[in-house]
């Protein structure tokens, strides 16, 4: 709808008129780029304005918007459909710093921007690094069969075994070995273990990130578990590389976008917690986070608070419109 018509006709148009501004740079970006021009209302009749000479007191470059707050991350919510990738496009063909984009649907938008990119299912990032890492990494990606006895027993056998292995073929090996002296629930965390880790199984560590381009690392290829489990450990990977620059001379910032983050952040109030706090916390020394999800309530309320821009598409969910209620009953 346009500024005009929310000012005639909305209940309460400072609040409307202003979600109208923030959201009218998406049409326009898209129309200026292709040299478009729209009807603009003038009193009770429509001439044709070019989109660079038009000139409205209330319009905000949403970009800039973003750019100009302390805290520069934004959350996308939305269901299936409704157009979460084309607006985290639009935002991201805006951006000026290089980006990363986790990307797990096929035929993805994220697949269309002019970036690099990497198909994750042949250059795997080595999950044998850093052996916490690889079982927190576990842990989120097999979040149903990880409860009660089991969950401590399975993460502490996982990052015992990751600690001594150097690749898969090893962490099978060790798994066989700490059987021998396994009590019964051991045993059952180790069977469970040993069913789960063949979809993980996909190929050697060849992963490597130039901080300084544009790309989009394609999960699709790999199976469920899998995009959850090597998602974590790419992530954890760029992270340390960024902070890594701390005392270089270099200030480049980076714009990470995370589709599907509730992937990451199921667990958040167990004891896995993923890199993505700590991204959502300190990001703004290295640049900014996006991230993308269906249902505001996937993210957990410690964690939405960390983002100083929400937007959230129209939503029937129960649990969403109560969390949004919460920060305002209307």
């Amino acid at each position: 709808m346009r500024t005009s018509i929310l000012r005639r006709f909305a209940r309460t148009p400072i609040r409307q008129v202003a979600f109208t501004d923030l959201l009218e740079p998406i049409e326009e970006y898209r129309r200026s780029a292709s040299g478009e021009s729209r009807p603009v209302i003038v009193g009770y009749r429509k001439r044709e304005i070019p989109l660079v000479k038009r000139i409205d007191h209330c319009y905000v470059n949403f970009y800039e918007y973003i750019a100009r707050k302390g805290n520069p991350s934004v959350m996308v919510c939305g269901r299936s459909g409704m157009g979460k990738s084309e607006l985290m496009n639009v935002l991201l063909l805006s951006a000026k710093e290089p980006k990363i984009v986790f990307s797990f649907k096929p035929n993805d938008a994220y697949l269309r921007l002019p970036c690099q990119v990497i198909d994750v299912s042949k250059h795997i990032p080595d999950p044998f690094q850093d052996a916490d890492a690889f079982s927190i990494a576990y842990t989120l990606a097999f979040p149903a069969n990880v409860r009660g006895i089991t969950f401590s027993q399975v993460r502490a056998i996982v990052k015992s075994v990751a600690r001594e292995s150097k690749n898969w073929s090893e962490f099978r090996d060790n798994l066989k070995r700490t059987e021998k002296k396994a009590t019964d629930i051991q045993k059952e965390a180790l069977a469970l273990i040993q069913a789960q880790i063949g979809g993980l199984v996909v190929g050697e560590g060849s992963f490597s990130m130039d901080l300084a381009k544009d790309m989009v690392l394609d999960f699709s290829y790999l199976d469920e578990s899998a995009k959850t489990f090597y998602a974590e450990i790419a992530l954890r990977q760029i992270w340390s590389s960024l902070t890594g620059r701390l005392g270089a001379q270099e200030k480049r910032r980076t714009l990470i976008v995370i589709d599907e983050v509730h992937r990451l952040t199921q667990l958040y109030e167990m004891e896995a917690r993923t890199i993505v706090d700590t991204l959502m916390r300190q990001v703004r020394q290295f640049g900014a986070l996006y991230t993308a999800t269906q249902n505001y309530s996937d993210i957990p309320d410690a964690l939405r608070n960390q983002f100083a821009t929400q937007l959230t598409f129209n939503t029937t969910s129960e649990r969403d419109l109560e969390a949004i209620r919460k920060i305002d009953s209307a």
